[in-house]
């Protein structure tokens, strides 16, 4: 959230999409993620749906920390 101020602030343009979109969408994914998480600790580990829950969280979360180094790279060399 705070990168999505920062990018507001010193208007950044991007030629690949806006940074703050991508950090907006990468937010969303790793909501999924501690949803996903949250279930899969809520349903308990006798329950068929725990690894699938689980599974879920961790593929939302990799692919948030992916989406995020990548944004920061994008972010980094639109500011040289």
């Amino acid at each position: 959230m705070t990168v999505i101020s920062i990018v507001k602030l010193i208007g950044v343009k991007m030629p690949l999409g806006r940074v703050d979109q991508l950090l907006a969408f990468d937010s969303a994914i790793f909501m999924i993620s501690a949803g996903f998480s949250y279930f899969s600790i809520r349903v308990g580990y006798d329950d068929k749906r725990y690894t699938w829950y689980e599974k879920i969280a961790d593929l939302a979360f990799m692919q948030g920390l992916v989406l995020m180094t990548i944004t920061g790279f994008l972010l980094a060399y639109e500011l040289l």
